[in-house]
């Protein structure tokens, strides 16, 4: 990428994918870092309550999850994922 990025949008906090190993099946790097798994491949913290994921610990969550996503290229694996990547210019515009 040549110019920087700036994450935008929001979370929607009831998919869960980024919560999910099975997302990131290829990208050992990714995987190496998660918080711990279940036997599904689920991260540890993540609870099903009625059809949508909750994260047991959001508000004392590990910087990884807080920051995530951090390139856009990890919204390919998660096309439903509601952030987005705008150029750092774009946001300065923006806000101007």
């Amino acid at each position: 990428m040549s110019e920087s990025m700036q994450r935008a949008g929001s979370c929607s906090r009831f998919c869960g994918r980024c919560c999910s190993m099975k997302s990131f099946e290829g990208h050992p790097s990714i995987i190496a870092i998660f918080p711990g798994l279940k036997e599904n491949g689920e991260c540890i913290n993540l609870a099903w309550v009625d059809g949508k994921a909750e994260c047991l610990i959001y508000d004392s969550r590990p910087e990884l999850c807080q920051v995530f996503p951090q390139h856009p290229v990890i919204l390919a694996v998660i096309p439903e994922c509601s952030y987005y990547f705008i150029p750092v210019g774009d946001v300065e515009a923006a806000c101007a």
